[in-house]
């Protein structure tokens, strides 16, 4: 589960770059009021605010880096496999496109009875 700063946290982070809570806000899409919130502990930042408040504030993300990086190399291994032994090779069923199917708009032997 992803890391959620404390109150006590923003406030501290917000503190060591020299931003006020409406320069803050500001930077993060949200409003002061909002701010103030998260710092006094009436609500919390969602996950998106709460990491761009971590780059607002200077925080070192190089460990986020790290891991992608790491996913990078773990699915590196199957850009050499066939396409049998690719993940989601096997469907339940072949993906079709129905929509671009042709439509038989002449008139077909079935409906020559209830034309007469």
């Amino acid at each position: 589960m992803p890391f959620i700063p404390s109150k006590d946290d923003l406030k501290r982070a917000r503190l060591s770059v020299n931003l006020t809570t409406e320069a803050l806000a500001k930077k993060v899409g949200v409003s002061r009021v909002t701010v103030e919130k998260w710092e006094n502990g009436k609500s919390k930042p969602k996950y998106d605010k709460a990491f761009l408040i971590c780059i607002h504030c200077g925080f070192d993300l190089s460990g986020f880096a790290k891991q992608f990086k790491a996913l990078e190399q773990q699915f590196s291994q199957y850009k050499d496999l066939g396409d049998e032994t690719k993940p989601n090779a096997y469907r339940a069923a072949p993906k079709t496109d129905h929509l671009k199917q042709p439509i038989n708009l002449q008139g077909t032997d079935d409906h020559a009875e209830v034309n007469n």
